[in-house]
């Protein structure tokens, strides 16, 4: 299997964990607050854990935007 291929799967994979990560930090603050376990949303604040989803938000789009764009950085995988 072609190295170019993997590297995309796990950013698509990891992306799409930062963006359900974000949703349940954000959107989904009152269920996911009632859940067994996680207790520790409501200490920190509906406030930080905005703060907290934007950046996972920021995450999840730079793991796909850089490589999407016509002039790939050096680091991203190429697109074939």
């Amino acid at each position: 299997m072609d190295a170019n291929l993997l590297l995309w799967i796990g950013q698509v994979l990891l992306a799409l964990a930062f963006a359900t990560v974000a949703y349940g930090h954000s959107l989904g603050f009152d269920s996911w607050s009632l859940r067994p376990g996680f207790g520790w949303l409501k200490d920190l604040g509906r406030g930080r854990m905005q703060i907290l989803a934007t950046l996972e938000g920021l995450g999840a789009i730079g793991l796909i935007l850089p490589t999407s764009m016509p002039w790939p950085p050096a680091m991203c995988a190429r697109r074939t």
